[in-house]
């Protein structure tokens, strides 16, 4: 009895400490080096990508234009594409600028608020739900593949009685109100979300509800909620629980990652569009009698398959976000839940609202 007394609490001194202890902060020193590497490739592939998308979108495509025209193409031949001779040494620096300016432009869509490609995933995983209800429904009912009207019929049903669950919901009276207020986002997507209390409380996780400090259905606690609350629960597991915290890093660094994505690729269709706008106008007003169709097909080829390209990636990135920045509160909440009970009166629950 005694000696699983001692081999008890010689387990609590080894387990216990390593949670909060100063001294054995070096547990998370693997993931403290993988995290920044993490956040690095975070800002530098969506400037990569965006710098390389530039390339398609609207280097090839204005080169393809001025080729077009004949005295263009005769003063720019054998030097539009002229590529110096670069020694190693020369190569190593054009690439070294590259990235540098890789990162600095990626920098710029890291930082920009994942709220708006959450709310376009948010729209999509809806839009999605209501054409799958729909579709099975039409099968069940067996409405024939021509009978549109029927199928519009039974889209319009299945969105008004769609009922949402998840800690987003579209309510009638929210929208009006939000649209009498003329409030930015009507579909009440600021982080952390407004039902996210009934989420977990209808998911089971009524030991995580409990967190929450305000409920979607009451109005007077909308003020509570705010992204302090996450980012109190951050700072403090950062001290208590360094290696979860490290997780929640690197969840939080993928998500940027993907929110940097949508932003690159989302730039990149603005500047196809403005540079086929461009080539548009050059073909109607300037020299249309001397352009070049196969030129210009390389162009709009060009801008095609970058605009595909780009919209297949943002598809890619909303048919998830959402589901990963919901991944993420869920965790952040379980390890301040869990953190507390290892190391209680540690204080990491206090005054954060509830």
């Amino acid at each position: 009895m005694n000696n699983n007394n001692k081999n008890h609490e010689k387990n609590g001194r080894e387990i216990t400490p390593k949670l909060w202890a100063p001294e054995n902060e070096s547990i998370s020193s693997f993931w403290g080096v993988f995290v920044p590497i993490v956040e690095f490739l975070g800002i530098l592939v969506p400037g990569i990508v965006f710098l390389t998308g530039l390339l398609p979108a609207a280097i090839i495509p204005v080169v393809m234009s001025l080729r077009a025209h004949p005295e263009i193409s005769r003063d720019l031949s054998g030097s539009i594409f002229w590529i110096p001779d670069l020694g190693q040494a020369s190569m190593f620096l054009v690439t070294a600028i590259f990235l540098i300016i890789a990162y600095v432009v990626g920098h710029a869509f890291f930082r920009q608020d994942p709220k708006v490609p959450d709310q376009h995933s948010f729209k999509k995983i809806r839009n999605n739900m209501i054409q799958r209800r729909t579709r099975e429904k039409i099968k069940h009912e067996k409405v024939k593949f021509w009978n549109l009207r029927a199928k519009r019929k039974i889209g319009k049903d299945v969105r008004k009685t769609l009922v949402d669950d998840g800690p987003v919901r579209l309510l009638g009276e929210e929208r009006r109100d939000n649209e009498k207020n003329q409030k930015p986002n009507k579909y009440n997507l600021e982080f952390p979300y407004r039902y996210l209390y009934e989420y977990l409380h209808q998911r089971g996780l009524k030991h995580l509800a409990g967190l929450i400090p305000w409920r979607g259905s009451d109005p007077g606690t909308y003020e509570k909620r705010t992204k302090h609350f996450i980012n109190l629960m951050k700072v403090r597991l950062e001290f208590v629980f360094p290696r979860q915290y490290t997780r929640i890093q690197r969840n939080e660094a993928h998500i940027r990652l993907m929110a940097s994505i949508w932003y690159a690729t989302r730039g990149l269709i603005s500047i196809a569009k403005y540079i086929a706008i461009s080539i548009i106008v050059l073909y109607v007003f300037y020299y249309p009698s001397e352009l070049r169709v196969a030129a210009l097909s390389i162009a709009a080829a060009s801008i095609a398959t970058t605009c595909i390209l780009a919209i297949v990636s943002m598809r890619q990135v909303e048919n998830f976000l959402h589901y990963q920045r919901i991944r993420e509160i869920v965790f952040i909440l379980e390890a301040a839940h869990f953190a507390d009970k290892l190391a209680p009166g540690r204080g990491i629950l206090d005054n954060l609202g509830n």
